[in-house]
């Protein structure tokens, strides 16, 4: 079952994590899409995405 991008829960979960940054949210899906490979869940879901742990741009301000 292909993940649904139609779903506005997703969407919003997946939108507050990249802060509206473009690279953000290709960084997010290639990272959510290895672990739903890996785990054979095989589609991007809210438990998904927070399960890859993936840190705010905004939270790793002046961390460098």
């Amino acid at each position: 079952e292909p993940t649904n991008y139609k779903d506005k829960d997703l969407l919003a979960y997946l939108f507050d994590m990249g802060e509206g940054l473009l690279g953000e949210y290709a960084k997010i899906l290639r990272r959510a899409a290895e672990h739903a490979i890996k785990t054979k869940t095989e589609k991007i879901t809210i438990d998904i995405l927070k399960a890859i742990r993936y840190q705010k741009p905004s939270s790793r301000s002046g961390k460098f």
